[in-house]
């Protein structure tokens, strides 16, 4: 019974930090715009490096990245 416990509050913690919109937070407290008005409107990678650059991309990217991770070593 502990074993599912467990499991449903890693699972939780992993849904929570996966809903973590690293583009939106990006953009507005490093470059004080919304990410989700230009381009595409998307707020990933991609769209993240044509409206911020590499470094606001880049950010996004890492971000993403570790969210993904952290979720695969859970």
């Amino acid at each position: 019974m502990q074993n599912i416990a467990v499991l449903l509050l890693l699972s939780l913690v992993s849904f929570l930090l996966g809903s973590i919109p690293c583009g939106v937070l990006i953009s507005k407290v490093f470059f004080h715009k919304d990410v989700r008005d230009e381009g595409s409107g998307n707020i990933g990678f991609t769209n993240s490096m044509r409206s911020m650059g590499k470094v606001g991309g880049g950010a996004v990217f890492v971000g993403d990245f570790l969210k993904g991770l952290e979720s695969c070593r859970i």
